[in-house]
Protein backbone atom coordinates (compact mmCIF):
# COMPACT_ATOMS: atom_id res chain seq x y z
CA UNK A 1 0.00 0.00 0.00
CA UNK A 2 2.83 2.42 0.86
CA UNK A 3 4.39 1.61 -2.50
CA UNK A 4 1.17 2.61 -4.28
CA UNK A 5 0.96 5.85 -2.32
CA UNK A 6 4.61 6.59 -3.14
CA UNK A 7 3.94 6.07 -6.84
CA UNK A 8 1.03 8.49 -6.71
CA UNK A 9 3.07 11.08 -4.85
CA UNK A 10 5.87 10.73 -7.42
CA UNK A 11 3.38 11.30 -10.24
CA UNK A 12 2.04 14.46 -8.61
CA UNK A 13 5.45 15.88 -7.64
CA UNK A 14 6.92 15.27 -11.08
CA UNK A 15 4.14 17.07 -12.90
CA UNK A 16 2.70 19.71 -10.57
CA UNK A 17 5.38 22.29 -11.42
CA UNK A 18 3.99 22.54 -14.97
CA UNK A 19 0.52 23.46 -13.65
CA UNK A 20 -1.13 21.35 -16.33
CA UNK A 21 -4.24 19.26 -15.97
CA UNK A 22 -3.48 15.56 -15.62
CA UNK A 23 -5.85 12.63 -15.91
CA UNK A 24 -4.93 9.40 -14.14
CA UNK A 25 -6.64 6.31 -15.51
CA UNK A 26 -6.05 2.66 -16.31
CA UNK A 27 -6.17 1.15 -12.83
CA UNK A 28 -8.34 0.86 -9.75
CA UNK A 29 -8.67 4.31 -8.15
CA UNK A 30 -9.95 4.06 -4.58
CA UNK A 31 -11.29 7.36 -3.24
CA UNK A 32 -11.64 6.24 0.43
CA UNK A 33 -14.81 8.37 0.56
CA UNK A 34 -17.76 7.15 2.64
CA UNK A 35 -18.13 4.05 4.80
CA UNK A 36 -17.78 1.61 1.89
CA UNK A 37 -14.84 1.41 -0.55
CA UNK A 38 -15.49 3.48 -3.66
CA UNK A 39 -13.62 2.79 -6.89
CA UNK A 40 -13.68 5.13 -9.89
CA UNK A 41 -12.26 4.94 -13.40
CA UNK A 42 -10.37 8.22 -13.51
CA UNK A 43 -9.27 11.30 -11.61
CA UNK A 44 -8.18 14.74 -12.89
CA UNK A 45 -5.64 16.95 -11.11
CA UNK A 46 -5.01 20.62 -11.84
CA UNK A 47 -1.95 22.21 -10.21
CA UNK A 48 -1.96 19.66 -7.41
CA UNK A 49 -5.70 19.86 -6.74
CA UNK A 50 -8.28 17.21 -7.64
CA UNK A 51 -10.88 18.75 -9.95
CA UNK A 52 -12.81 15.68 -11.11
CA UNK A 53 -13.42 12.09 -10.07
CA UNK A 54 -15.61 9.50 -11.79
CA UNK A 55 -15.91 7.79 -15.15
CA UNK A 56 -13.30 8.42 -17.82
CA UNK A 57 -15.88 10.28 -19.92
CA UNK A 58 -16.92 12.59 -17.08
CA UNK A 59 -13.35 13.32 -16.01
CA UNK A 60 -12.14 13.91 -19.58
CA UNK A 61 -14.95 16.39 -20.20
CA UNK A 62 -14.02 18.31 -17.03
CA UNK A 63 -10.28 18.23 -17.69
CA UNK A 64 -10.41 19.32 -21.31
CA UNK A 65 -8.84 17.99 -24.49
CA UNK A 66 -5.34 19.26 -23.63
CA UNK A 67 -5.10 17.30 -20.39
CA UNK A 68 -2.12 15.00 -20.04
CA UNK A 69 -2.99 11.31 -19.79
CA UNK A 70 -1.22 9.08 -17.24
CA UNK A 71 -1.84 5.35 -17.57
CA UNK A 72 -1.64 3.57 -14.20
CA UNK A 73 -1.07 0.27 -16.05
CA UNK A 74 -3.22 -1.63 -13.60
CA UNK A 75 -1.67 -0.15 -10.47
CA UNK A 76 -3.96 0.91 -7.64
CA UNK A 77 -4.21 4.61 -6.84
CA UNK A 78 -4.99 5.76 -3.30
CA UNK A 79 -5.08 9.11 -1.50
CA UNK A 80 -1.75 10.08 0.07
CA UNK A 81 -1.18 9.12 3.68
CA UNK A 82 0.48 11.22 6.37
CA UNK A 83 1.28 9.13 9.44
CA UNK A 84 3.54 10.89 11.92
CA UNK A 85 3.59 8.12 14.51
CA UNK A 86 2.06 4.75 13.76
CA UNK A 87 2.24 1.33 15.40
CA UNK A 88 0.63 -0.79 12.70
CA UNK A 89 2.90 -3.76 13.40
CA UNK A 90 1.78 -3.77 17.04
CA UNK A 91 -1.73 -4.79 15.93
CA UNK A 92 -0.37 -8.10 14.70
CA UNK A 93 2.07 -8.51 17.58
CA UNK A 94 -0.70 -8.23 20.19
CA UNK A 95 -3.44 -10.08 18.30
CA UNK A 96 -2.98 -13.28 20.29
CA UNK A 97 -2.57 -11.63 23.70
CA UNK A 98 -5.12 -10.80 26.38
CA UNK A 99 -6.49 -7.32 25.72
CA UNK A 100 -6.38 -5.45 29.03
CA UNK A 101 -7.37 -2.06 27.61
CA UNK A 102 -10.03 0.04 29.28
CA UNK A 103 -13.27 1.10 27.56
CA UNK A 104 -13.91 1.78 24.75
CA UNK A 105 -10.86 -0.07 23.35
CA UNK A 106 -11.28 -3.00 25.75
CA UNK A 107 -13.45 -4.02 28.69
CA UNK A 108 -11.00 -3.87 31.60
CA UNK A 109 -12.18 -1.08 33.90
CA UNK A 110 -11.24 -2.63 37.25
CA UNK A 111 -8.58 -4.97 38.57
CA UNK A 112 -11.30 -7.62 38.86
CA UNK A 113 -11.96 -7.18 35.12
CA UNK A 114 -8.24 -7.57 34.48
CA UNK A 115 -8.12 -10.81 36.48
CA UNK A 116 -11.16 -12.23 34.69
CA UNK A 117 -9.72 -11.38 31.27
CA UNK A 118 -6.47 -13.15 32.13
CA UNK A 119 -8.37 -16.21 33.41
CA UNK A 120 -10.28 -16.45 30.14
CA UNK A 121 -7.21 -15.91 27.95
CA UNK A 122 -6.57 -18.77 25.53
CA UNK A 123 -2.83 -19.33 25.24
CA UNK A 124 -1.46 -20.25 21.81
CA UNK A 125 -0.04 -23.76 21.72
CA UNK A 126 3.52 -23.91 23.00
CA UNK A 127 3.36 -20.59 24.87
CA UNK A 128 4.26 -21.26 28.55
CA UNK A 129 3.02 -17.92 29.90
CA UNK A 130 -0.16 -15.83 29.97
CA UNK A 131 0.58 -12.46 28.39
CA UNK A 132 -1.69 -9.43 28.58
CA UNK A 133 -1.19 -5.95 27.20
CA UNK A 134 -2.67 -2.46 27.41
CA UNK A 135 -3.66 -2.05 31.05
CA UNK A 136 -3.64 1.55 32.31
CA UNK A 137 -3.44 2.25 36.03
CA UNK A 138 -4.60 5.82 35.46
CA UNK A 139 -7.90 4.72 33.89
CA UNK A 140 -9.03 1.70 35.90
CA UNK A 141 -11.25 2.34 38.92
CA UNK A 142 -8.55 1.60 41.51
CA UNK A 143 -6.07 4.06 39.92
CA UNK A 144 -3.11 1.81 40.71
CA UNK A 145 -1.11 -1.07 39.30
CA UNK A 146 -2.22 -4.60 40.07
CA UNK A 147 -0.14 -6.36 42.68
CA UNK A 148 1.70 -9.62 42.35
CA UNK A 149 -0.78 -11.18 44.78
CA UNK A 150 -3.68 -10.12 42.55
CA UNK A 151 -2.03 -11.81 39.58
CA UNK A 152 -1.27 -14.88 41.68
CA UNK A 153 -5.02 -15.05 42.32
CA UNK A 154 -5.38 -15.78 38.61
CA UNK A 155 -2.74 -18.52 38.60
CA UNK A 156 0.24 -19.61 40.66
CA UNK A 157 1.05 -22.37 38.17
CA UNK A 158 1.20 -20.49 34.88
CA UNK A 159 3.49 -17.42 34.82
CA UNK A 160 1.73 -14.18 33.95
CA UNK A 161 3.21 -11.09 32.31
CA UNK A 162 1.20 -7.96 31.58
CA UNK A 163 2.43 -4.82 29.89
CA UNK A 164 1.35 -1.23 30.40
CA UNK A 165 -0.55 0.77 27.80
CA UNK A 166 2.20 3.38 27.56
CA UNK A 167 4.42 1.13 25.48
CA UNK A 168 7.13 3.79 25.38
CA UNK A 169 7.92 3.00 29.03
CA UNK A 170 7.78 -0.80 28.99
CA UNK A 171 7.09 -2.40 32.32
CA UNK A 172 5.52 -5.62 33.43
CA UNK A 173 4.02 -7.21 36.51
CA UNK A 174 4.98 -10.79 37.10
CA UNK A 175 3.14 -13.61 38.87
CA UNK A 176 3.73 -17.32 39.21
CA UNK A 177 7.52 -17.14 39.46
CA UNK A 178 8.53 -16.30 35.91
CA UNK A 179 12.08 -15.70 37.13
CA UNK A 180 12.35 -19.38 38.09
CA UNK A 181 10.92 -20.48 34.77
CA UNK A 182 13.48 -18.53 32.74
CA UNK A 183 16.37 -18.90 35.15
CA UNK A 184 16.67 -15.10 35.34
CA UNK A 185 17.88 -13.22 38.39
CA UNK A 186 16.22 -10.15 39.86
CA UNK A 187 18.39 -7.61 37.99
CA UNK A 188 16.26 -4.68 36.89
CA UNK A 189 13.43 -5.33 39.31
CA UNK A 190 12.72 -2.08 41.10
CA UNK A 191 10.46 -3.49 43.82
CA UNK A 192 10.58 -6.96 45.37
CA UNK A 193 9.34 -8.93 48.34
CA UNK A 194 12.68 -10.72 48.70
CA UNK A 195 15.89 -10.75 46.73
CA UNK A 196 14.45 -13.15 44.15
CA UNK A 197 10.65 -12.73 44.25
CA UNK A 198 9.48 -9.93 41.95
CA UNK A 199 6.56 -7.90 43.26
CA UNK A 200 6.48 -4.84 41.06
CA UNK A 201 7.55 -3.35 37.75
CA UNK A 202 10.38 -4.92 35.79
CA UNK A 203 12.47 -2.41 33.88
CA UNK A 204 12.76 -2.36 30.11
CA UNK A 205 16.31 -3.87 29.87
CA UNK A 206 15.24 -7.13 31.50
CA UNK A 207 12.02 -7.28 29.47
CA UNK A 208 13.89 -6.99 26.18
CA UNK A 209 16.49 -9.46 27.41
CA UNK A 210 13.72 -11.92 28.18
CA UNK A 211 12.05 -11.31 24.84
CA UNK A 212 15.19 -11.85 22.79
CA UNK A 213 17.54 -14.22 24.62
CA UNK A 214 15.93 -16.11 27.51
CA UNK A 215 14.50 -19.55 26.92
CA UNK A 216 12.28 -21.42 29.40
CA UNK A 217 13.98 -23.97 31.61
CA UNK A 218 12.44 -27.23 30.37
CA UNK A 219 12.52 -28.94 33.76
CA UNK A 220 10.89 -25.95 35.48
CA UNK A 221 8.26 -25.81 32.74
CA UNK A 222 7.54 -29.55 33.06
CA UNK A 223 7.23 -29.23 36.83
CA UNK A 224 4.66 -26.45 36.37
CA UNK A 225 2.62 -28.39 33.85
CA UNK A 226 2.35 -31.37 36.19
CA UNK A 227 1.82 -29.36 39.38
Amino acid sequence: MRCFAFVIAAFLCATSSFAEVIIYRGGPIITMAGDEPETVEAIAVDDGKIIAVGTEATVSEKAGKKAKQVDLSGRTMLPGFIDAHGHISAVGATAGLANLSTSPVGQVNTIADLQETLRNCERPEGIPVIIGWGYDDSLIAEHRHPTRQELDAVSTVTPIMISHASGDCPGSWIAGGISDLFGADATGIRQRLTIVVPVGIIGAPLIWLGATTLQPDKKALADRETA
